[in-house]
């Protein structure tokens, strides 16, 4: 996953360059994709569709994910130049609490339907998978409709 998300980094990097630095159809783009992931993977639950195409679908979400170094110039353009350096440390310290609070969402949606212990390990259902991947479907469209709203006029 970690050289899916590099190889895309640099690709969006140069793409980015050759579409003279608008990086905001990147970020309209990336919510796009996330919600087409999230939605195909709630879909293949609920129909109990056991593929592979799931961790495909999760190592475009990895490469998706690279697309965030792009959200630092964005901040730095949008911002006056005094307060850019907090405006990104702030955006940093926001992933940071959003990987412990979605980490800890996450173990509570998963509990909220009983698993099956078998051979001392826990096994969750799709229900209990459905929950989760639903409850980051509905943060998408939130991401979607907020990139919707983004401007290439800075």
């Amino acid at each position: 996953m970690a050289i899916v998300a590099a190889a895309f980094n640099i690709i969006n990097a140069v793409v980015c360059k050759m579409c003279h630095n608008h990086r905001v159809m990147y970020l309209k783009a990336a919510s796009v994709v996330t919600f087409v992931c999230l939605l195909s993977v709630c879909i293949m639950i609920a129909l109990d569709i056991k593929s592979m195409f799931i961790a495909f679908i999760f190592c475009v979400l990895a490469g998706n994910a690279s697309l965030s170094s792009l959200l630092v110039p964005v901040l730095h353009i949008t911002n006056r130049k005094m307060v850019s350096t907090t405006a990104v440390s702030i955006m940093n310290f926001c992933f940071f609490m959003m990987v412990g609070i979605l980490g800890t969402a996450t173990g509570f949606l998963l509990h909220v339907f009983k698993p099956e212990r078998i051979k001392g390990v826990l096994v969750y259902g799709n229900n209990s998978y459905l929950l989760l991947f639903g409850t980051f479907l509905a943060i998408s469209m939130f991401e979607m409709y907020k990139a919707a709203k983004l401007s290439n006029k800075y």
